[in-house]
């Protein structure tokens, strides 16, 4: 199957080091710059969803350092699996020891995840497993999957919605539709690496909210 991904970044901060890493890819990046997160994802999917070109949207955080190499490793992991979704892996925090990805699928009331190890997954000998949850580290889903499955959060109750990663995986779930991990694609979380005043400075309310479209063309 003959992939074209389209790129989604929800974006409430400007990381120079991520874009850039970003825009070398050969595929169509669109950036939800400065709106609410929930907002952003939803916009995200409206564009994709009216595009017909894209085969697959790919969720990249705006703290996720990507590679050209471990891109096209999942992309031709595609071409011959045709995984429903599937993604690499990350730390929760930069130089934390767990990954943002449970054996099993985190109850929505529970915050209590049973994580995997990044020493884990390096020393897997299996090369795809299926997760409950992997978070969104550069997670490539099929067009069919994205029809089916919006984003939501989950209700943390007092007007606060969170967990946009959660409330997907939740679905998929219900839905039975496997999250599979390639075991040997291992992305770099930057929260906990860069200081504090790149990872956490949000410009959302502050800055004009924009979609940014950007092509290998432009890039």
């Amino acid at each position: 199957m003959k992939i074209n991904a389209l790129f989604c970044v929800p974006s409430p901060r400007d990381i120079e080091i991520v874009e850039n890493c970003l825009n070398i890819l050969k595929y169509d990046k669109l950036y939800a710059k400065y709106f609410p997160e929930i907002k952003a994802y939803e916009l995200l999917r409206k564009y994709f969803l009216k595009n017909k070109k894209y085969t697959h949207l790919v969720i990249s955080p705006d703290d996720l350092l990507v590679s050209p190499y471990k891109v096209q490793v999942l992309v031709e992991d595609l071409e011959k699996h045709d995984f429903p979704i599937l993604s690499g892996y990350c730390n929760v925090l930069g130089r934390g020891p767990e990954c943002a990805i449970t054996k099993n699928l985190p109850a929505e009331t529970s915050p209590e995840y049973d994580w995997y190890t990044v020493d884990e997954l390096k020393n897997c000998k299996t090369r795809f497993i299926r997760v409950g949850f992997s978070g969104f580290p550069c997670m490539i889903i099929r067009r069919d999957i994205v029809e089916k499955i919006p984003f939501h959060g989950i209700d943390c109750g007092s007007n606060q919605i969170r967990g946009l990663d959660v409330g997907f995986a939740n679905s998929c779930d219900e839905s039975n539709i496997p999250i599979t991990v390639d075991t040997q694609v291992h992305f770099i979380h930057l929260k906990g690496i860069l200081p504090n005043e790149k990872t956490n400075r949000l410009f959302v309310g502050i800055k004009q909210p924009k979609l940014v479209l950007v092509t290998p063309n432009t890039s």
